[in-house]
């Protein structure tokens, strides 16, 4: 369940890199939060590891395994990765438990209804709504049924991309406290992209700064917090 870099070079375009000679570890059932500036790579570094951004160079290694010419397909089914995106991240148009049925296609009958059943006891904020269009759920609760979908096929590493993005900020720290539950309940190792660092290296074991597609700063998430440059560029401290 671990993820290690070794020497990562990632883009969409050819010789044209947006991450660069990327080295990270993420240890078994750890949290990593990635920050840095606009446009310095952040999402384009999950999707490398998701295997949707074509890798030029470098090593990704997930539990073990590595994964370098693996399709995104064949990362989800074999080797348990789950990616919930930014945006069009669940079917508006159908209900929370058609969406999860969705999420679940690809696991027998049997063990689909028992995942729903143990994913609806784990959320009972999507139990409530389960036959509610997700369309007409708040930006807080669809989050969360994007975040219950991609755990319907018992991934063993999950990456998000800015779970936060546009919720209230009392929806903010329910979203925060359901990833580190996340983690804690179904034994996933977690690395996800923020723009509201504070909260999330709160609640994460490790962070990750990026800087114009390089790495600037990995460690623990206590000494990024308590770095006064860091702080100073990127968590808004004076």
């Amino acid at each position: 369940m671990s993820i290690e870099l070794r020497g990562v070079t990632a883009g969409y375009v050819q010789d044209v890199p947006v991450v660069r000679n990327i080295d990270m570890h993420v240890p078994t059932k750890a949290i990593a939060t990635v920050i840095g500036p606009n446009g310095s790579g952040k999402s384009t570094l999950l999707r490398s590891v998701v295997g949707q951004t074509p890798q030029t160079t470098g090593s990704i290694v997930v539990d073990g395994a590595e994964v370098r010419g693996v399709s995104a397909h064949r990362r989800v089914i074999e080797h348990r990765v789950a990616f919930v995106p930014q945006v069009a991240n669940v079917f508006g148009p159908l209900t929370v438990m058609e969406n999860l049925e969705v999420g679940g296609a690809r696991v027998p009958r049997k063990q689909q209804r028992r995942r729903i059943s143990e994913l609806l006891d784990t959320y009972p904020d999507l139990a409530a709504k389960r036959r509610i269009r997700a369309e007409s759920l708040s930006g807080g609760q669809r989050q969360l049924l994007a975040l219950a979908r991609a755990l319907m096929t018992s991934p063993t590493t999950l990456l998000l991309d800015e779970p936060s993005a546009g919720l209230s900020p009392a929806m903010m720290d329910s979203m925060f406290d359901a990833v580190r539950n996340t983690r804690d309940l179904h034994d996933v190792t977690v690395l996800l992209v923020e723009q509201n660092a504070v909260q999330s290296l709160e609640i994460s074991d490790f962070g990750v700064v990026l800087v114009a597609g390089e790495l600037a700063m990995h460690g623990p998430a206590r000494d990024i917090l308590s770095d006064p440059t860091v702080g100073r560029l990127y968590l808004g401290a004076a």
